[in-house]
């Protein structure tokens, strides 16, 4: 998406994980969270101005996988925060079907993960949790 976010005149950061060199695993469809993960970036160029920017950011919690997509945009009303994942619901006009959200949610869930909106004061994070690869070691003291 890099020709998308220069024409639009939006700068995008990714931060890897903190440990680099032991690199995230997530047990998941490769192509399923490509799906998701072109949604959100899509919906970002769209919602931040240009000058604005993006930050993707790969981590993890003690259990989970977790990407965070943010931008610097105008945010989301209330009102629109309570419909996100219904269908058919955007922000986008004539310009979108309101599928997007919908989709790449269910999409998360197939792979016994989960998409959600973290609460910001500024723009919009998005949190893609997925279940962790086991290591060998966790594997055998189970």
């Amino acid at each position: 998406l890099e020709p998308s976010f220069r024409g639009a005149g939006v700068r995008v950061t990714v931060v890897p994980s903190a440990g680099w060199s032991n690199p995230v695993q997530a047990r998941c469809d490769p192509a399923m969270v490509e799906q998701i993960l072109l949604n959100l970036l899509k919906n970002a160029i769209e919602a931040v101005r240009p000058a604005g920017s993006v930050t993707v950011s790969v981590g993890t919690n003690e259990t989970r996988a977790e990407l965070l997509v943010a931008d610097d945009g105008p945010g989301l009303s209330s009102e629109m925060r309570t419909r996100l994942f219904s269908p058919f619901t955007t922000t986008k006009g004539a310009w979108g079907t309101g599928l997007g959200l919908t989709v790449s949610r269910r999409l998360a869930r197939a792979q016994n993960g989960d998409l959600e909106l973290v609460p910001t004061e500024t723009g919009v994070t998005w949190r893609l949790s997925l279940p962790l690869v086991e290591t060998p070691v966790e594997a055998a003291t189970r």
